[in-house]
């Protein structure tokens, strides 16, 4: 039962994000109905053997959450639109849920090959599609092919961010040669040890996205903050630091040939002019980010108990526009959308859910002293964890994007791969005596 749970999530997962990023009202049924299927079958499992529930305090702010967002939804304003929110937002309180309750079965051990091939996936589709359609940025999978306005490159960078330290933990695994000739051996080993996250990097570059390349220094700067408090810090920070510079080495030549080979069909964005806000669309991105955010706090300040309902944003913002089309479905903003949309308590509660799952998440990155397996590379797999979670957030303040079924899936499912690890820390080595190094574990073999 439980290796079923585990194929529907991971089929899910593949799904969503290589059909349209997720965003898709099949996708948001897909995702309640695998929820469903996991936490039914956990239920039979539990009827045979005891299943340690999860911390009593991120229990009550999941449910608490959840609940808000349906009471949300029953007193909205605009009670037509919203329900995929609310299914949402339940599947994923779920899935959490069941991650939580499972037995340890070292489910990441196919979790992290997956992502990163599925990124890999998404990297090379987005390169044939910027290379040959009129969109001047990389889009990867993030994209309807049948409205030419649904491409969404910040949702394909946002994804990014989530996905390079992934690729970065899967491929930084011992790589042993399989082929009888040193020299195939000597250009294979390099290929998968750089390739995916030179390539993931170099896609990044390729969204022109300025927020994704701040978040994504941010990441660098934490990564670096994170190992240099831990023991014998200045040689395991080589490690990482050395495979992101060769990375990005690799993220530029991708993204020098790649440009090169589009401008032969389509018209380049100049890089310069993308910098210093001369482009197109000029200040414009952040002067309306700035109005949104604004209208955003007052519509929150008017019904700050359960909001206006799931959804609501784009159709009661535009009484409030200033100038003409500058409309968006979103405030911009994750705290601020759920604080217009589903109440400041809503905003809080979510707060305390990423809260309570970084505080341990840190933790572990700085100490696991009282994991067995803790070591230096333990401790970098947990950074570079809370760092993907950590660029998908920051990423999220200045542009929201979690209505994407491929891009929240995999983010809820690394949270609560911290906190099962997080709870490990705190239980007793009899109990889960499956954390030895005799048996194989995912996130502390970093190469």
């Amino acid at each position: 039962m439980n290796r079923l749970s585990e194929i529907s999530v991971l089929a899910l997962l593949a799904f969503t994000t290589l059909w349209r990023g997720g965003k898709s009202l099949e996708s948001s049924w897909l995702l309640l109905g695998v929820a469903s299927l996991c936490i039914l079958l956990q239920w039979f499992l539990r009827r045979e053997q005891k299943i340690t529930p999860p911390q009593d305090t991120l229990w009550l702010a999941v449910i608490a959450f959840f609940l808000w967002t349906v009471l949300s939804y029953i007193f909205s304003s605009t009670p037509n639109y919203g329900l995929d929110e609310v299914l949402r937002t339940g599947a994923l309180c779920l899935l959490l849920i069941w991650y939580l309750q499972r037995h340890p079965e070292d489910f990441e051990e196919q979790l992290f090959p997956l992502l990163t091939y599925v990124t890999v996936l998404v990297c090379l589709i987005g390169l044939f599609v910027y290379i040959f359609q009129p969109v001047n940025r990389f889009v990867g999978t993030f994209f309807d092919m049948r409205f030419h306005t649904d491409y969404w490159p910040n949702a394909s960078a946002q994804f990014l961010l989530l996905a390079w330290p992934i690729t970065l933990l899967h491929s930084g695994k011992s790589i042993r040669g399989r082929f009888p000739s040193r020299v195939l051996n000597m250009i294979q080993i390099p290929l998968e040890k750089y390739g995916p996250i030179g390539l993931s990097l170099g896609c990044l570059l390729l969204t022109f996205s300025r927020g994704a390349l701040i978040a994504f220094l941010g990441q660098v700067v934490l990564l670096t903050f994170l190992v240099l408090r831990q023991k014998n810090s200045v040689q395991t920070l080589h490690m990482p630091l050395r495979r992101i510079a060769a990375a990005l080495f690799i993220g530029f030549i991708v993204f020098i040939s790649i440009n090169e080979v589009r401008s032969s069909i389509h018209p380049v964005q100049d890089v310069m002019e993308k910098v210093t806000f001369s482009a197109d669309e000029g200040y414009s991105s952040v002067n309306e980010r700035t109005s949104f955010w604004m209208q955003a706090s007052v519509l929150a300040a008017q019904k700050p108990l359960f909001g206006w309902g799931p959804y609501s944003f784009r159709f009661i913002q535009p009484r409030m526009q200033k100038h003409v089309l500058a409309t968006s479905d979103h405030p911009h903003n994750v705290f601020l959308k759920l604080a217009v949309e589903r109440g400041i308590l809503a905003a809080v509660l979510f707060g305390y859910i990423l809260f309570l799952v970084l505080k341990p998440g840190v933790q572990l990155a700085l100490s696991g002293k009282r994991l067995s397996v803790a070591s230096d590379h333990a401790r970098l797999g947990y950074a570079l964890l809370v760092i993907a979670i950590a660029g998908v957030l920051a990423h999220n303040l200045i542009d929201y994007n979690l209505q994407f079924v491929g891009i929240t899936l995999p983010l809820w499912l690394l949270m609560a791969v911290l906190l099962r690890h997080a709870g490990h820390r705190q239980a007793s080595s009899k109990k889960y005596a499956w954390l030895t190094t005799k048996r194989k574990v995912s996130i502390p073999v970093i190469i």
